[in-house]
């Protein structure tokens, strides 16, 4: 009989035991062993904040506030012809004019004056191009074979489609053909350009109406 009660006595306290020993494993300050689910943090693309559109953006900031001054868009000569107005209204774009990776900035005025920028390390300077007051649309292509802008004008009665592009880092602003729609002259339309391909493709996106919408020059803190 006291050989079946210690027996008992042994099972309730092994028993016992191990109760105690599951409850402190479980109320354990150590680590688990399940690593916690990770908190996904938003994604911000820092692309934006890059060169050259950063670069720009503090340019056109700069111009807006009037801490650039505007008649540093332009060459001396062109304001000695042109004069220059304190109203003058300011647009701009960006385009790869030359399929090297990098856009440019085209920042045109009331005037039709353009001022062209790229970057290269920093902001520079291409040039400068005045298109007729008659000039009225620039047109862009979709095909990536010709990055360039497409203009159309009036003038001397005659329609001038050309475009502008950087070559060599040099701007160049290039009258493809013009059509006479005065009747004074025997041919109609006149060539100036070799490149066929160039000549259809200004066609092309005058018949579809590519007009290249420009931007007013605000504040781009807002």
């Amino acid at each position: 009989m006291k050989i079946k009660l210690l027996i008992l006595f042994f099972l309730v306290v092994f028993m016992f035991v191990g109760c105690n020993k599951i409850n402190d494993s479980s109320n354990s300050s150590e680590p688990s062993s399940i690593a916690p689910t990770p908190i996904e943090e938003p994604q911000i693309d820092y692309s934006i904040f890059e060169e050259p559109e950063s670069a720009y953006a503090a340019f056109l900031n700069n111009l807006y506030s009037g801490d650039e001054d505007p008649k540093n868009l332009y060459e001396k000569d062109e304001l000695d012809y042109y004069g220059y107005d304190d109203d003058m209204e300011f647009y701009y774009v960006t385009k790869d004019l030359d399929n090297d990776g990098t856009l440019e900035l085209l920042i045109k005025n009331n005037h039709m004056n353009v001022a062209v920028y790229t970057y290269d390390e920093d902001l520079k300077k291409v040039g400068n191009i005045v298109f007729s007051t008659g000039t009225s649309r620039f047109l862009y292509s979709n095909n990536p074979d010709y990055p360039y802008i497409f203009y159309f004008g009036l003038g001397g009665g005659l329609n001038h489609y050309g475009y502008v592009s950087i070559k060599d880092n040099q701007l160049v602003y290039e009258e493809l053909w013009n059509e006479d729609y005065s009747g004074w002259r025997e041919n109609r339309i006149e060539e100036f350009s070799k490149d066929k391909g160039l000549i259809n493709e200004s066609k092309i996106v005058y018949s579809k109406g590519n007009d290249i919408e420009w931007i007013a020059v605000e504040s781009l803190d807002r």
